[in-house]
C-alpha cells in the first residue's frame, strides 16, 4: 500500500503522508522519498512509543510486546530512518508535543518552499 502512495507523489507535490514504521526499510520506498519528497522523521522514545501503542492495533507490536524487544526493533531501524529523513523532529509523545512537532514541520517546509 505504501508503495502505491509513494509512487503517486508526483501527482500532488504538496501531499503530506504518514508512513508506517517499517515502510522506510524498503529500499524502493527510501529511494522514491529521497528523489521526490521532503521527509521528516518524527522521533519518539521507543519505550514511550511502546506504552502509547500497546493499546492500539499495531501488527508488529502485537508480536513484539516487551519494552526491550521494541527498543531493539527501533535500534535496528534507526539507520533506515536516518537514511530516509531530511530532518528529524523530536517528539515527547504527548498530544501537545505532537502539535508542536507538526508546527515545526510546517515551519521547516516554509523555509525550504516559501509560499
Amino acid at each position: 500500500m505504501e508503495r502505491a502512495v509513494i509512487r503517486g507523489l508526483d501527482d500532488d507535490p504538496e501531499t503530506v503522508i504518514a508512513l508506517g514504521g517499517g515502510s522506510v526499510l524498503d529500499p524502493e520506498i527510501r529511494a522514491v522519498l529521497k528523489d521526490r519528497a521532503m521527509t521528516f522523521w518524527v522521533y519518539a522514545d521507543p519505550v514511550e512509543s511502546a506504552a502509547r501503542l500497546a493499546e492500539g492495533s499495531r501488527p508488529l507490536l502485537e508480536k513484539t510486546r516487551s519494552p526491550g524487544e521494541i527498543a531493539a526493533l527501533f535500534k535496528a531501524r534507526v539507520p533506515a530512518y536516518a537514511a530516509a529523513a531530511d530532518a528529524v523532529i523530536v517528539n515527547g509523545g504527548q498530544p501537545a508535543d505532537l502539535e508542536r512537532a507538526a508546527r515545526r514541520i510546517e515551519n521547516e517546509t516554509r523555509c525550504v518552499f516559501p509560499a
